[in-house]
Order: C-alpha cells, then structure tokens, then sequence
C-alpha cells in the first residue's frame, strides 16, 4: 500500500448555484491547484491575512467581552427592579403561597434562567485558560452578576420595594448555578462516548502468528479498530506524520468495508497523544440535503473547539455559512437573513483559525460516508466546494474517505494533497483468518463432536493449491479472499459463520456452511441463483435427460441466467462459481462440463436436511441430530448387542434410519464384516417386531439394504451370509423371504452364487413347511401374491434360478391343507399363485401347469372352495377369485380358458 501525491492539472470545481449565494457576500475562488501551489497560497496569503488580523481579533475580543459585561450589569440594573414587582398576578399568586413554596418557585425560576444562560455561553474553566487573548463571554456575564450582587448588597438595586440579603444571593444565584452545572455534569457522564482505542488494547498480530485468541475478540468485536490484523494501522501513522507535516488535504480511498473508519480512529488515537489537532468526524449517510450536512459539519467542528476555548464569537459560523453559500433557495435565504442577520463566514472562519493558532492546534474534518448519500437534493459538489475552502486557512484540514467506485463523483486527485489506497485482503491473510477459525470449531475441547472428514482436509489452506496456482482457475482459498476482499466482509462471513456454528457443530460439513456464507454475504446474487437451481444442481443429471437431449436445453437456459445475473455486479463470478462447485459438486455438469467439481460430502449441502440448516442457520427441535446417530453407532461398535439404541433407532424412526444410512462414519462403513453384523440385528428385530408381516416394507429393511449394497461389495463370504438369514427367515415370514432373495440376492451376490442361495432357500422352506398351518402362519396377513413370488421370482432380471413349477410342486399339499381350512388369506394367494404367470392385462386365465401340478386330481375341490369361499374373500380380490373359478371349471369342461379366447370363438368370422 503506498500514498499518493496527487499532481493534478488545473480545473475547477464547479460552485452552488450562484443564485444561492447572498449579494456582495464574498466568493471564494475554488480553483484546485498542486500541491505546491496549494501551499504557496496558503502560506503566502491566508497565513499572512491571519497573522495580520491575530492582534485585531484580540483587541476586539476584550472589546466584545466589555460591552458583554456591560450589557449584563446593564440589563440587571432595570430587570432586577421590574421583576421584583411584576407582573403583579405571579407575585400575588408567589405571596399567597407558604414560605417554602415561594421559595421554591423563586429558585426553579432562577434555575430556568441559569440554564439558558449556560446554554447559550456553554461555561468550562478550561476557557480561562486562554483569558488574556480570549477572554470567554460567559466571564463577562458571571463577572457582571458579582457586581449586580455587589450593588443590589451595597446600595440596593429596589430599595423602596424590596432589600435583598446575601443568603438570597447565595442560595437563588450561586446554588441554582450549582445545580445547573451538576446536572450537565451527569449528563456528559450518562451520554457514550468513543473511547479511544489505545496502543496497549490493539492487537496488531501478523496473520502469521494469528491464534484463537486473538481472533475471537475480532469476531465477536463490533469495534473493529481494536484490532489489525492487516497492517492498516502503519496508514494510521503515515496519515499522522502527513498531519504534522502540515498536508492540508488527505484522501483516504478504499472499497467498502476496507478499514477507512479503523484508520480514522487510529489516526484520531495517534493525534490524541500529541494534543496538537482536534479531530472533527462527520458522516454524510442519512442526511437530506448537502446544506445539512455542512451544517451539522460545522457544528460539531465548534463543539469539539468549545472544550477548549469560548467560540461564542464564532458561534453563528454554520449559519452564516449556510445562509451564505448554501443552494437551499432564495426563500431560504431571506427567512435565514430575518432570523440570523447577515454574517461573513469568511470572517468567521478567519475568526477560528486565529483561534485554534492562539491554542495551538490545528482542527481536522473528516469527513465519511459522502459517496454514499444517494439523495436526489444532496449535492456533492457543495460538500466537495466547502472542502476546497477549508484550504484555505492554515489552521484548517480535512480527511475526506470513500470507494473506489467514485472516482467520476469525487476527483481526489485534484482535491486532496494526498492520497492513500487501502490494500484489500491477500489470499494469505484470508486462509489465515479462516485456518484460526476452522481449526477452533473442529477442536474437540471447545465443540465436542466426531467430525466424519478427515480435519486435514483442509480447502482453505493456499499450500494445497499452491502446485496448481499457475492455472487459470480460481480455487477456493482464492476465492474466499475474492469475494471477501475487505477486513469488514471477511469478519462479517467468519463471525456469522462461527455464530452458526455454535447451534450446528457436528450437524452440518464445517466448509460447506463457510461457503455458504461467504456467498449469502459477498455474492448474494449468487446465492439466490443457488436457491432457484438447488434441486438440480444437488445430483448429477439423469441418462434420461442425456438420452432425450433435454440436458443440452436446460445447460443454455442455465448459462444464460448466470450470465444475466454476474452482468454488472461488484463480485468476482469466477470465484463464486468455485464456491458453488465445492459445494454442490455437480454443478459443472449441468453447465456442460464432462466432470463434477469435487466429491459430494457425507454431511454436505447437498442433501436436503443439510441444505436446510446451512439456510436457517439452525437446527429444527424436532430433528434427529447426526452426533446422536454417531454416538449410537460408536456404542454399537463397542458393545453389539440385539437391543442397542442404534439397531432400536433404525428399526423405529425412518429420520434416524435416514441420518444412519447417509452419514460415513469412518469406524462403521469401512468394515465389512461390522455391516453385516449390524443388518443382522436389524433383520432380528424386524422378524421379532413384525413376525408373518416382515418385508420389505418393514422399517428398517431398505435402509440397511442400501447401506450395504454401496459398501460390503461382492464376495464368496455374502452368500453364507444370507443364507444364514433366510433360514432365520424361513420360520417366520415367507414374504421376508421373499425380499432377502429378490433384493439383497440382486445386490451382494456373485453371478455364480446365486443357484447356490436359491437352491438353499428352497430346502429351508421345504424343511420348515410342515403342513397348511405352517404355511398360513408364515404368509403377510395384508399381500395377496407372496406364494407366487416365492415359486416364479418374477421380475427378477439376473437370470432365471429355480422358477420352474416342478421345482416348488412339494408346496401343492400344504397349499391345499391350508385352502381346505377355509383360511382367507391362503384363498388368495392361491388364486394369483394360478393365475398370475399367464393373465394380462386383456383377460385373466388359470395356469394349468400349475393347477394340475400343485393339486392335481384335488383341482375340482380347489376351485370349488374357492367359488365357495367368494363373498369372505376380501372385495379388492373378488374379481380375481371369480376369474380364476371361470377360467378352471372352462378348463375342466375342455371350453376356451380365458374371456379373451371366449370373445374370439364368438367371433362370426
């Protein structure tokens, strides 16, 4: 970072409307010269005018405060009397009342008087420092009261009415001055004020030797000033030296949120020491008019000078100012003239360099936040012109700060002798900052958690990048001081992020919540991009979309609204795009790119109830919480008992089973053996809990399925595995069977294995199906098709095994022992058992394969149970029943079997 000297060409800043300025007032040539030339003039002619004044203002200082001490032993001589004897009705009303009303009255009047009296001369004794060349009007005041007292004690002021006494004096005089002034006292006391920030509190750490310690106050802090992380505070002390050195004019330029308002404090800390400037800072946010703001600039510059010495003299100066070269109107100006009268603010200002020379101290403006008034009756160039002015004296300077961004509003070049460029954030400083933070939330001490990536996988950190940074790409750490390239941004995205993470550590993936942040505040236009596309851009697009050419619409249509919303934004598109792909790693592919950004993460954003916490910052109360889930599985892995609380979880709660089967718990999803061990419990328990009605659809079933479909791979050891559980299977549910065959058989099974398993569930279940009572104990009370999935696997696309009718002909007496019990359920899966292999969706038919192989010379009593049994069958399988009954007794009495055959046979040709 390094200043500036401004070396501009002549030009000139245009003045207010001409119209506002006031007949025969002087106007002030505001040509903006060098640096050089800029001080020849000041030190030649300003200075000079000043110094020949200097002993004219003194003398007319004494003369101001005589005719003041005048006027108040003038004024008091004829009101005293008056007031002692009129208005009668208040002195008839004060007589009638008890001696301490009446006293009381007299003293709250003459407390009234006191305090506009110090309100409008504003009295502190360190003005009477300066009594022999500034005489303070409020000592000609207080000085004509002593001789009021003195005469009204002496001679007597109303001698015929009224004889005062010195208690009287003493107590309404001097004790309702006393009271006046104690409770000014306390209100200065009651009232904030700016500390300064002083050397010992500010931490000035290189972003090197950065520690929690020092960062956490920078995080929590809303005075960033306390601390610099960035080497702004050496601006601070150049800015200091350029004061001293007599600089008039400095410009302070930087983006928002850069540090302008920590250099100011600073400088304002710096100049303290030395008690040679009064620093006067103003911020032009908010106000309506720029009339306004010079105004309210002037006065708080007069109130900073009142502590030290009486300006009632030059008092009026932000009026006269204003009624002199304000553009408020002519209207205006006329009212200004009735209530103020007619001043010469050049004299005035005359007036307070002369003053501030006599104390020896020179008054600083600073002036902030003037590129940042958008009002339509806020001119600019007015603040820009009385800026210009105050060049002119040489007791006089200014700090003007602002964006980068206003170069055409503010020419700093030809206004300011200097100009200082703050530097933004480095990609060093920013992996820093974040490094000290990542490394705080992952720490266990401080957030117990188990965080399920590895903690030295760390995006952040530049070295990772370092071999790559010569391509032209953006990565993270780059991105992130991109994007928050100003010490405010960047502490706003930490400490937000820090704040959340309190209420989600271990709920959410620490980068991802980072990342979103730092979009949400840096690049919000990007962010709200995100939310429009989140439920694409979470997955990678599906072969449907690839196949049917759709996807090529969707990238244009995608490219395009990106376009459109980085066109004419202030942050950098590139980054924010490294920002989104990192977190939503498919993001690429559906802008065109053959290959995702990175690899999703187990608590990642990508998922919905992730997604949903990074945008609440929260967690819902009633959400299954991702550390209780790890807990459970780490309790598990240390003591794997059936009743565990996690294998309770996964068999009750479909949100636990869903938090368990997405998280990627290093300690269980990396062994085999421990995920197998793990499902078989599950499946106890859904054998325990749901008995005849275990299936797939058991809660629990899928879940593990999935789990260990991704995770246990293909090998030999996976078929003893299930065989084991569908032999526990087979005692309990044949529809659990059926599902251990169909699904997991498709999913961990070898090619070669699967005869194997098959032929193993078949022996199982003609060991343990005794009889029909075996076999309805063992049928889903609610499932209408569980036997014929058991005989012809249908569906099932890894090759035919053991589908055939001879193979499961052994299951006919125990279907037709259970059908002669007239039990309902069995009545129903023998009938789509006979008709499912062969109906359609035309016309259902009976598979006389089966029929005749099942039953056999028993198929007529079949049938006629069945026709029998009709009006108990449930409704919803009815139709089927009765289509079932047709087709048999056709197929028994040698007629067409189905309805479609019947209507072609009817068919006249």
């Amino acid at each position: 970072m390094a200043g500036v000297e401004a070396q501009p060409p002549d030009a000139r800043l245009p003045l207010p409307d001409k119209a506002a300025v006031a007949p025969g007032a002087w106007t002030p040539e505001l040509s903006f010269q060098s640096p050089g030339l800029t001080k020849k003039l000041v030190n030649g002619k300003m200075d000079s005018d000043a110094n020949a004044i200097r002993p004219n203002l003194s003398v007319q200082h004494w003369i101001h405060w005589c005719v003041n001490l005048l006027s108040a032993v003038g004024a008091g001589i004829f009101l005293i009397p008056y007031f002692r004897c009129q208005p009668e009705s208040v002195h008839e009303f004060a007589t009638a009342l008890p001696d301490w009303q009446r006293q009381l009255f007299v003293f709250a009047i003459c407390v009234i008087l006191a305090y506009t009296l110090f309100k409008l001369f504003s009295p502190r004794l360190l003005h009477l420092r300066y009594f022999f060349t500034h005489p303070p009007t409020w000592s000609a005041w207080l000085l004509g009261g002593l001789v009021l007292c003195g005469l009204d004690l002496g001679i007597g002021l109303s001698k015929h009415t009224y004889t005062a006494s010195w208690n009287e004096w003493l107590g309404y005089g001097l004790g309702s001055a006393l009271v006046v002034s104690v409770v000014r006292h306390l209100i200065a006391l009651s009232e904030p004020a700016g500390q300064p920030v002083t050397k010992a509190t500010l931490s000035r750490e290189c972003a090197s030797s950065l520690d929690w310690t020092t960062v956490e106050p920078w995080l929590r802090s809303d005075a960033p000033a306390s601390h610099d992380f960035l080497g702004n505070y050496s601006v601070a002390e150049r800015m200091r030296g350029l004061l001293i050195d007599a600089t008039r004019s400095i410009g302070i330029v930087g983006p928002f949120g850069a540090g302008k308002s920590s250099v100011v404090k600073w400088i304002e800390e710096l100049v303290q020491e030395d008690g040679k400037f009064l620093l006067s800072e103003h911020s032009c946010w908010g106000f309506e008019t720029s009339s306004a703001s010079i105004h309210s600039m002037l006065r708080d510059a007069i109130g900073k000078v009142e502590q030290r010495i009486d300006t009632f003299q030059i008092s009026w100066l932000p009026e006269s100012y204003r009624q002199t070269f304000s553009a408020g109107g002519e209207w205006l100006d006329n009212i200004s003239k009735m209530l103020f009268g007619q001043r010469d603010p050049i004299d005035q200002f005359r007036r307070l360099s002369a003053l501030l020379g006599d104390m020896g101290v020179r008054l600083v403006f600073v002036v902030e936040d003037l590129d940042r008034n958008d009002s339509r009756s806020f001119d600019i160039q007015e603040v820009l012109a009385f800026l210009q002015q105050l060049k002119g004296f040489s007791n006089l300077s200014f700090i003007l700060t602002g964006g980068l961004r206003t170069s055409p509003r503010i020419d700093y070049a030809k206004l300011c002798d200097h100009i200082e460029y703050l530097r933004t954030i480095s990609v060093h400083q920013s992996g820093s900052l974040v490094a000290v933070l990542r490394q705080q939330c992952l720490n266990q001490e401080a957030f117990p958690h188990v965080h399920l990536n590895d903690s030295d996988d760390n995006q952040w950190n530049p070295e990772r990048w370092s071999l790559l940074s010569d391509r032209d790409e953006v990565y993270p750490p780059e991105a992130i001081a991109r994007l928050l390239n100003t010490p405010r941004a960047l502490r706003h995205a930490l400490s937000l992020t820090y704040r959340a993470w309190q209420k989600l550590y271990g709920e959410i993936d620490f980068d991802h919540l980072l990342a979103m942040n730092v979009l949400r505040y840096a690049a919000p236009e990007a962010f709200s991009f995100v939310l429009r596309h989140w439920h694409r851009f979470r997955d990678q697009p599906s072969k449907d979309l690839w196949q049917h050419s759709h996807l090529e619409k969707i990238t244009a249509s995608l490219r395009r609204e990106w376009e459109q919303v980085c066109g004419g934004v202030d942050w950098d598109a590139r980054a924010a795009r490294t920002l989104i792909d990192l977190i939503l790693p498919f993001t690429p592919m559906w802008f065109g790119e053959t290959s995702p950004g990175g690899r999703p993460r187990s608590q990642g954003v990508q998922y919905e109830r992730y997604w949903q916490r990074a945008l609440n910052q929260n967690i819902a109360a009633d959400e299954v919480r991702d550390q209780t889930v790890i807990r459970d599985m780490q309790q598990w892995i240390e003591n794997r008992v059936p009743d565990a609380a996690l294998v309770t979880g996964v068999c009750s709660n479909p949100c636990y089973s869903k938090v368990w089967e997405q998280l990627d718990y290093r300690g269980f999803s990396d062994d085999r053996e421990r995920i197998l061990a793990f499902c078989e419990q599950v499946l106890e328990r859904i054998r325990q809990q749901d008995k005849a009605e275990a299936s797939r659809n058991s809660q629990g079933f899928i879940p593990i399925l999935r789990y260990a479909a991704r995770r246990v791979g293909l090998v030999e050891a996976n078929a003893r595995w299930l065989e084991k559980q569908i032999t526990e299977a087979a005692s309990v549910s044949l529809e659990l069977v059926n599902a251990l065959w169909y699904y997991w058989g498709g999913s961990i099974l070898r090619d070669q294995d699967r005869q194997a398993v098959r032929r193993h569930s078949l022996n199982e279940l003609q060991r343990t199906l005794t009889g029909g009572n075996a076999l309805i104990s063992r049928l889903h009370p609610h499932l209408s098709t569980t036997l014929y999935h058991l005989v012809f696997d249908p569906g099932n696309d890894r090759g035919a095994t053991l589908n055939d009718v001879s193979s499961w002909s052994w299951l006919g007496p125990m279907i037709l022992e259970a059908v002669r019990s007239r039990n309902v359920q069995a009545l129903v899966n023998c009938a789509t058992l006979l008709g499912g292999r062969v109906s359609t969706e035309k016309g259902v038919t009976v598979d006389v394969e089966v029929l005749d192989a099942f039953f056999g010379n028993s198929a007529h009593e079949v049938i006629d149970i069945l026709d029998e049994m009709l009006d108990q069958i449930p409704e919803q399988h009815q139709m089927l029943v009765r289509n079932i009954v047709g087709a048999a007794r056709r197929h028994f009495a040698g007629t067409p079997s189905s309805v479609e055959e019947e209507a072609d046979n009817d068919d006249p040709n």
